[in-house]
């Protein structure tokens, strides 16, 4: 519903969205199975196990989605810079902060981490000329303030959490074209590989801010202040590194052409694996 508002015109052009998770994970979830956090499978296979391919992948995805031309398309990300933190002790990032661009010059704000102190989130802000989307949790629902005064309420997208199963189901079996398909998907994976690429070196967070929580019989890893970190980054559309964190570095950034392919050209010439 609200990609058809988007496609019909009723926002007029997007101008720039933002999206913040704050989403603890636990000492068992790295545990789990024998990929998790990894970078590549034992057979060398490319996993790439992160929030943003994994926990969060969906709330990247959707902003690429909503800015598709079409109704089974996503806009395509252009220039994609990242910072990439980890807390846990896995070979991948439990934390990015990412600022993308598309190829249609829309700016995009992506701030994930699994090493929060407590939940928040998915926030989102999807500013547009004639109206702003939000949507503060997975309880409050997706709505749009217009600048007209008037507001439109989309609801919960996890309302019916088995229909994309059944819709898949019916599209094997009639034929029908999906409403996300390969093409409509390929832009998250893209930005994925893009923001590993852009920062092949994960940084450790110092380990005098890591902090052990335990909630109902689980525990995890925080760091002290970065849920404030994070919410401040949201609130000035800014990174880490831009806002002067002690513990931030400078986003590396790649600029993403038809012919790109992870790992990019550069990495495979500097040898790096």
């Amino acid at each position: 519903a609200l990609k058809s508002d988007i496609l019909a015109g009723r926002f007029g052009r997007p101008r720039r969205f933002r999206c913040l998770y704050l989403w603890p994970r636990d000492e068992a979830y790295y545990r789990r199975n024998d990929w998790a956090g990894k970078k590549r499978a034992a057979d060398r296979a490319w996993i790439l196990d992160s929030p943003a391919q994994n926990a969060m992948a969906h709330d990247l995805h959707n902003m690429f989605y909503l800015l598709g031309k079409a109704r089974d398309a996503s806009a395509v990300p252009a220039e994609v810079e990242s910072e990439l933190y980890r807390a846990n002790t896995i070979e991948n990032y439990d934390t990015a902060a990412a600022r993308m661009r598309t190829e249609e010059g829309v700016g995009l704000l992506f701030l994930v981490t699994h090493a929060s102190a407590g939940t928040k989130g998915p926030v989102l802000s999807l500013e547009f000329e004639r109206g702003v989307v939000r949507c503060l949790s997975r309880a409050s629902g997706l709505w749009a303030e217009f600048a007209d005064g008037t507001r439109r309420e989309y609801g919960l997208p996890d309302e019916t959490p088995m229909k994309k199963l059944w819709d898949a189901i019916d599209g094997a079996r009639s034929g029908a074209r999906p409403v996300c398909g390969l093409e409509a998907a390929a832009s998250q994976t893209l930005c994925v590989d893009a923001m590993q690429d852009a920062c092949p070196e994960i940084l450790d967070f110092p380990r005098e801010i890591l902090r052990t929580c335990e909630d109902g019989g689980s525990r995890w890893i925080s760091v002290e202040g970065l849920d404030a970190a994070l919410e401040a980054c949201y609130e000035a559309d800014a990174l880490p590194s831009e806002l002067g964190f002690a513990w931030a570095a400078p986003a590396g950034a790649l600029k993403l052409g038809p012919d790109y392919e992870f790992p990019s050209l550069k990495r495979k010439a500097d040898g790096r694996p």
